[in-house]
C-alpha cells in the first residue's frame, strides 16, 4: 500500500501562479505505478482546480524519499503505507512527524524469483508450473537445504524497503514454507526501478514489489 505524507509542520506559502494564488507543493514521488494518482492531479489540472500547484520530483529510492520528506526539501511525498509509522515511532534513520491523509492503493504486491532459481525448485523440490504459493516455499525451502549441504551461498532476495508491506510479505511466504527469512537466505534493499535490472543482472535471485518502475 502506498499513500501521500507530509510533514507535520506549517504548509508551504502561497505563490501567484498564471494570476491565481496557488499553494506550491514540493512533492516527492518513485516512478511507479500507484504513483498515477499524484502525476495525474499534475498533468490533468486536478490540482490546480484545487488552488495547488504540484511540483512533481522524481527520485530513486524510499530512503531518498523518507530522508527528503524529513529535511523539509518536499512538501508532501508518496510513501509505502508503513514508512510514516515508523517514521512516527522513531524507527530507521531520520525519523521525523509526519501525516498521511490519504491512501492512494491497497495490496498489488508480488513475489518474483529467477528462471534459475525456479529451475533449481522444480529439479530438486519437485513442484509444477502451477504449484501454489505454499508449495513454491517448501520447494525453495529444500533447495536452500540443498544449497546449504553443498556448501553454496544462499540465495539474495529484494524488498524495497525495510519497513514496508513487501519485506513482510516476503517473510511471511518464507516462514510459511520453512524458511527462517534471517537465516536461511539473505534480504537487501533494493529501490523499486533497479528490481528488474538487479535481477536480469544476477545481483538478487527474487523480489518483492508492488509494480517495478522505469
Amino acid at each position: 500500500m502506498t499513500e501521500i505524507s507530509r510533514p507535520n509542520i506549517t504548509p508551504a506559502a502561497p505563490a501567484r501562479i498564471a494570476g491565481t494564488e496557488s499553494k506550491v507543493l514540493r512533492a516527492g514521488f518513485i516512478p511507479l505505478v500507484d504513483a498515477s494518482v499524484l502525476i495525474a492531479a499534475a498533468e490533468f489540472g486536478f490540482a490546480a482546480r484545487e488552488g495547488l500547484a504540484l511540483e512533481l520530483v522524481k527520485d530513486v529510492s524510499w530512503a531518498n524519499v523518507r530522508d527528503r520528506l524529513a529535511f523539509r526539501q518536499f512538501d508532501i511525498a508518496h510513501m509505502l503505507s508503513p514508512m510514516p509509522v515508523a517514521s512516527m515511532l522513531g524507527l530507521g534513520s531520520n525519523p521525523s512527524p509526519t501525516i498521511t491523509p490519504f491512501s492512494l492503493g491497497r495490496g498489488g504486491n508480488a513475489i518474483t524469483l529467477s528462471t534459475r532459481l525456479f529451475e533449481r525448485m522444480k529439479e530438486v523440490g519437485g513442484i509444477s508450473e502451477t504449484a501454489g504459493a505454499l508449495e513454491n516455499a517448501r520447494a525453495l525451502a529444500t533447495v536452500l537445504a540443498d544449497l546449504k549441504a553443498r556448501g553454496d551461498p544462499s540465495p539474495r532476495l529484494g524488498v524495497t524497503y525495510p519497513f514496508s508491506s513487501h519485506n513482510y510479505e516476503f517473510r511471511y511466504w518464507l516462514a510459511a514454507g520453512g524458511i527462517d527469512p534471517d537465516k536461511d537466505v539473505r534480504l537487501v534493499v533494493v529501490p523499486p526501478p533497479l528490481t528488474s535490472d538487479a535481477l536480469a543482472a544476477g545481483a538478487i535471485d527474487g523480489f518483492c514489489v508492488g509494480a517495478p518502475g522505469t
